[in-house]
């Protein structure tokens, strides 16, 4: 083969891998993905309540507090100290609730009980409650609040009832309700609230329903829902 002819056929080929590259679109790079922000809450989120300096409490089988919704000031307990202490099923804090002094109030649900501590230390840990249906006696308390004189509403699931209690030591054990769907009866009671007037306000989760009444006596019982 002559010279002409190779450098010919070396100036074809080289044309069909230019044209051959040209055609060939250029791989899109795959964009780096961002990392995602570790979430510091752990797991499924329970209750949440606010202390006297609008600090955030919530329970997510621990107990985590957060100065603002920044998450600024994140404070985590339950892993350690608390461990032994709280239920041990993984999700058995449900509620959480803060007095004027600051001390945390947590229903222990599935241990049956109320915990309050003076802070996230678990300083002056302090346990009410056993499972039962009589006074002093949970069966899965759920929903909890304090009124302005400190006095401890809780929603006591599985009994179908809402107790008051004047304080830690069960003192003025006071209920009502009982099973059913009619007024001054509750089907899984579960989230409790009180308003400024101190009116009380229940999640009455079965009975598809919102409940309000004046007092533990359920004068002026108002329902919403069905």
């Amino acid at each position: 083969m002559s010279s002409a002819r190779r450098f010919s056929i070396c100036i074809l080929c080289a044309i069909v891998i230019l044209a051959v590259a040209c055609a060939t679109p250029t791989p899109t790079p795959v964009p780096t993905p961002t990392p995602r922000p570790e979430n510091p809450l752990a797991d499924a989120v329970f209750g949440m309540g606010l202390d006297s300096a609008g600090r955030i409490y919530t329970v997510d089988k621990r107990i985590v507090r957060i100065d603002d919704m920044s998450g600024a000031g994140l404070i985590v307990a339950g892993a350690m100290p608390f461990e032994r202490a709280l239920g041990t099923s993984g999700i058995a804090l449900f509620a959480i609730a803060a007095d004027a002094t600051g001390r945390i109030y947590v229903t222990d649900t599935d241990n049956d009980r109320l915990i309050r501590m003076d802070d996230l230390s678990g300083g002056n840990w302090v346990v009410f409650g056993q499972e039962g249906s009589g006074p002093g006696q949970w069966n899965q308390p759920c929903g909890i609040a304090l009124d302005g004189a400190g006095r401890i509403y809780v929603t006591d699931w599985v009994n179908d009832r809402i107790v008051r209690i004047d304080d830690m030591e069960g003192k003025n054990w006071t209920s009502f309700g009982s099973t059913g769907s009619a007024k001054g009866q509750f089907n899984g009671p579960q989230a409790v609230a009180l308003d400024m007037a101190e009116r009380i306000y229940v999640a009455d989760t079965f009975n598809w329903r919102i409940v309000r009444f004046d007092d533990m006596s359920g004068k002026n019982w108002t329902s919403f829902g069905s």
